[in-house]
């Protein structure tokens, strides 16, 4: 081992991929919801309604920073060898950083 380095390196490597890959997937998720109430759609939550007044320029930066962040996330975990095609594989993915939660 050189100096300077730790044996957990790998493994912090690992966690802030994981990390990166699931914030990218939450940011994406905020701006195509944005997206989706800047078109001017109403969503329903429980018996709140949240809207937007139509704002067609909003809603392609936002949908175009949210398919960004898709690519991104998907980058992530593509470089790190995670082929997620079930919802259990991505719980799988995120359980280093998310412990219980991910699953």
């Amino acid at each position: 081992m050189t100096p300077g380095t730790y044996a957990t390196r790998p493994y912090r490597r690992s966690i802030l991929r994981v990390a990166s890959g699931g914030l990218a997937l939450i940011i994406a998720l905020a701006c195509l919801v944005a997206s989706f109430l800047h078109f001017g759609a109403t969503l329903i939550v429980g018996s709140t309604r949240i809207a937007e007044p139509p704002v067609l320029a909003a809603a392609i930066v936002e949908g175009t920073i949210g398919i960004a962040m898709i690519v991104v996330a998907a980058a992530v975990f593509f470089a790190r060898g995670v082929a997620v095609t079930e919802l259990s594989q991505a719980g799988e993915a995120l359980a280093p950083l998310l412990g219980r939660a991910a699953s």
